[in-house]
């Protein structure tokens, strides 16, 4: 039987029939065999390379999204705050037993 199906002169719909089902059954038969062997170990050494990536990719993100900026804002509201006047404001509207507002006796 011819490699391809029509090459010939005299090539019927049953040759080709034939050699579609010559083909198909070499190619069924012809499947390897599944690898068992070592198969949780590739697993396992995969796993934990895209474990490893996706947590470095979401300590890079939170880190540049959550923590720079809030350090940002730490540093703005610290840059011009000033606590013996915020202690004062406090005091002169009675907050603290431990001590009276101003002009109290």
């Amino acid at each position: 039987m011819d490699d391809k199906p029509g090459t010939t002169a005299k090539s019927s719909p049953i040759a080709i029939l034939l050699w579609v089902v010559a083909r198909t059954k070499t190619s069924i038969m012809s499947l390897a065999k599944p690898v068992m062997r070592g198969m949780l170990t590739a697993q396992i050494k995969k796993n934990l390379i895209v474990a490893t990536g996706l947590s470095i990719v979401t300590v890079a993100a939170w880190k540049y999204f959550i923590q720079y900026p809030r350090m940002q804002k730490y540093a703005d509201f610290y840059k011009d705050y000033d606590a013996q006047k915020e202690f004062d404001r406090i005091r002169n509207l009675g907050l603290f037993q431990s001590c009276r507002p101003d002009g109290e006796e």
